[in-house]
């Protein structure tokens, strides 16, 4: 069976030109509560972190790191490390002293626990001295090691602009034959990402990773933490991998077409009041689709064997080489035994390959809605 899908969260923060100052956060002497937690908006990025939690267990299972990136510094969240050092110190409830404090703390202590917080002040001395070479050298790995295992790192960004998921849910089978080792989901704060970040993000992004896509999922614009959710449960539901699979496998185009053409099918199915007919025309649709498609695979190796053939071999004088001989040409590079009858007019061969084309886009709707 093929690994799990592992996700990891790539949440913009860019309130402050300079990005997060933890120098700036001031825990209470009384209750080590966070006393400004406000600033930087880190009170939105602690919410969106608690949505990556499930019910029954502390973390989802597939989520594997939460970064929190700024101009200047980088608050990455290791989630099962992370959640295993909550669980030893007891202290589960993802609170802002847990999520925002256990930050602060790695950040100013001089051996660092292995809570899986660790906080990047960028601009110092490192191999990574910006967020922008911070995030290649991080995709990259990750790309490389997706490429190990045969799989891809795709990069998902929500955005009001993207294609639109269908979120029809699909049986689980269907669901893990993917090949989407990871996938990074980039959001943003309060505040978005301005272009100029956007445009650094998605170079960047798109040189590293596998493929890069922008999506929207159902429903319009809404606040971060709750999109975050919403595509969990799409993943839960088994439609989110379907989905980003046949968009990268269909293109955007194709993608469109099929979201159509599967409106439309459900839009006939919801006239029929009865829903024994329903049940009957979709059945009927399956087989009409299947016998459509065996039709068309018949008929390739009729198109295959209408190739030229190939001009005959001669043994050459030596008897070692074989030379091409030529067909004897006639005027204007014709064959003269040819017939005129036998020759097919350019604008027949034009309607001949456009069919082909409406066929084999047929069929691969028809491998899709039935795969």
């Amino acid at each position: 069976m093929a690994a799990r899908t592992k996700f990891y969260i790539l949440y913009w923060e860019g309130k402050d030109e300079e990005g997060i100052n933890m120098n700036s956060l001031k825990p209470c002497r009384t209750c080590n509560k966070i006393t400004n937690p406000y600033l930087f908006r880190l009170d939105n990025m602690q919410a969106c972190l608690r949505s990556c939690a499930k019910e029954g267990e502390l973390f989802r299972e597939e989520v594997a790191e939460f970064w929190c990136v700024s101009p200047w510094s980088i608050l990455c969240y290791n989630l099962p490390k992370f959640g295993a050092y909550l669980s030893q110190r007891k202290t589960k409830a993802l609170t802002e002293t847990t999520v925002i404090g256990t930050a602060l703390a790695m950040h100013g202590a001089k051996e660092k626990a292995e809570s899986g917080v660790t906080v990047d002040a960028l601009g110092s001395k490192g191999p990574c001295d910006t967020w922008q070479s911070w995030l290649w050298w991080r995709v990259m790995e990750m790309k490389m090691q997706a490429q190990q295992q045969h799989q891809k790192c795709v990069v998902v960004h929500l955005d009001g602009g993207g294609v639109e998921l269908m979120n029809i849910p699909v049986p689980d089978g269907n669901a893990q034959d993917q090949d989407i080792g990871s996938v990074i989901m980039v959001v943003g704060g309060p505040d978005g990402i301005k272009r100029p970040i956007m445009k650094d993000l998605s170079d960047i992004l798109s040189k590293t990773a596998h493929s890069y896509l922008k999506i929207r999922l159902p429903g319009g614009r809404q606040h971060t933490h709750v999109v975050i959710s919403d595509f969990f449960m799409a993943h839960d539901r088994g439609s989110l991998l379907y989905d980003l699979n046949q968009l990268l496998r269909l293109g955007q185009n194709g993608y469109d077409d099929l979201k159509e053409q599967v409106n439309s099918l459900w839009r006939v199915i919801a006239e029929r009041k009865d829903p024994k007919q329903a049940v009957e025309l979709l059945q009927k649709l399956k087989a009409t689709a299947q016998e459509f498609k065996t039709q068309v695979e018949d008929a390739k190796p009729a198109e295959k064997s209408e190739k030229p053939a190939k001009p005959a071999k001669a043994e050459s004088s030596s008897g070692n080489t074989k030379a091409w001989v030529p067909v004897e040409q006639g005027k204007n590079g014709q064959n003269p035994e040819a017939s005129p009858t036998s020759r097919t007019s350019p604008k027949k061969n034009q309607k001949g390959g456009k069919k082909r084309a409406e066929n084999r886009q047929q069929v691969k709707f028809i491998e899709v809605l039935f795969s």
